[in-house]
Parts: structure tokens; C-alpha cells; sequence
């Protein structure tokens, strides 16, 4: 189990004891959980390499896409975010984009080696609360505040996505503010029936489908 964002980045106090009761349900139920600081994987390597991937990829798709169109300049018409982010991924080269796939099999392998000792890791799924609708939109924000403030909202689901290794977000009740939470599962590669194994033990002893976000104005 870890508590501590990968990137050094807060973490809400209430999220972090909801993973922490859900260690203790685990404990209750017959497994043995440990606390390690990380997972083992260089986590700032991995945001800077996310940040190339979709950039190269959205950038090469929209000048395609605008060409079709005939646009003169295709990342003019999108909204400013997201003009940056393309126009940052048409100056990146091939040797830049094969650095950050490269980073991607290094964050692979760390994990590979982490659960070489542990069968599973429990964390938050995201670092606080669900936030308001639009408190993550990209309107009025450079491109290094936007995905600065995407990472510190989720830093611990990437390298999932990155490595390929299995995980899942299991609803773990109800947070003081009436907002459902989740604790974050992942094993090692092809570990996906132990997963869903440890998924259903956690329903079974702690459901969850009767609970029902309340109402905002009633925690007011």
C-alpha cells in the first residue's frame, strides 16, 4: 500500500484514511498489507514522457484532419490548451518520441520487479475528492499549469496505462461530503483474474451498490 502521491504532490487527508481503512478490511480478511513509499518507477520521467505521446499523436491526427479540410493552419481553430499542446508536438523529432516510449518500457519494467514481490498495489485512485464540473478545464491555463494540475489531481493511474499492468478503481463508500470514493488495485501483467478475485472479497465484505451520493446542499 501506498499513500503517497509518486510525484510528491498532496494528497487529500480523507482519501488517504479511506485507503487506509481499506488496508485494514484487507488485514481483517486474511491478507498481510505493507506500506512502501512508491512503486519503484521513476514517476517525473513517466509525466514528462505521457506529455509526448498524445502530443505527437493529437498533433499528426490534426494536421491530417486539417489538411482534409484545407485548413491553413489546423491548430488555429482549436481551443488555446490544446493549439499549444499540438504546436509542442509538431517541434518534438523521432528520436524525442522514441525517448518517451522508452520511458514508458523502463516504467514497465520497474513495476515488473515491484510485483516480483507484491501481488498487489493498494493506493487512492485519484489524489482528492472528485472536483466540481470544470474545475479541471483547461480554459484561461498555459499548457504547463493544465498538465501540472491534471497530474496532481490523478498521479497514480498512469503507470498502469503506461506499462500495461492491470488495475481497477473498487467503490469503498461514501466521503464526509456525501461524494463516492474508490481505492486503486493493480498487480502485476496477465494478474487481471487476481484482481477481480480480491475485487468481489472487498464487495462481499463492505457493499457498496445500496449507497447513494446525497445531496450537495445537504452537507452544507
Amino acid at each position: 500500500m501506498t499513500l503517497r502521491s509518486p510525484l510528491g504532490t498532496p494528497v487529500d487527508p480523507e482519501i488517504a484514511a479511506r485507503v487506509g481503512a481499506a488496508a485494514r478490511l484487507l488485514e481483517s480478511l486474511g491478507h498481510r498489507v505493507e506500506e512502501v513509499d512508491d512503486a519503484g518507477y521513476d514517476a517525473r520521467a513517466l509525466k514528462t514522457a505521457w506529455r509526448v505521446i498524445p502530443g505527437t499523436g493529437v498533433a499528426a491526427a490534426v494536421m491530417a484532419r486539417g489538411a482534409a479540410l484545407g485548413f491553413a493552419d489546423p491548430p488555429a481553430a482549436l481551443e488555446p490548451v490544446n493549439e499549444a499542446w499540438v504546436r509542442e508536438g509538431l517541434r518534438l523529432s523521432a528520436r524525442d518520441y522514441l525517448a518517451a516510449v522508452n520511458q514508458l518500457h523502463l516504467t514497465a519494467r520497474a513495476l515488473g520487479r515491484f510485483f516480483k514481490r507484491y501481488d498487489i498495489l493498494l493506493s487512492p485512485v485519484a489524489a482528492e475528492p472528485a472536483p466540481a464540473h470544470g474545475v479541471l478545464a483547461s480554459h484561461g491555463q498555459s499548457l504547463d499549469a493544465f498538465y501540472d494540475r491534471f497530474w496532481a489531481h490523478s498521479p497514480f493511474t498512469c503507470a498502469f496505462n503506461a506499462s500495461g499492468c492491470p488495475a481497477m478503481s473498487v467503490p469503498f463508500g461514501l466521503l464526509a461530503s456525501g461524494l463516492p470514493v474508490g481505492v486503486h488495485l493493480g498487480a502485476g501483467f496477465g494478474q487481471d483474474e487476481l484482481l477481480f478475485s480480491l475485487a468481489g472479497q472487498i464487495e462481499r465484505a463492505a457493499p457498496w451498490a445500496h449507497l447513494r451520493p446525497r445531496d450537495p446542499a445537504e452537507t452544507r
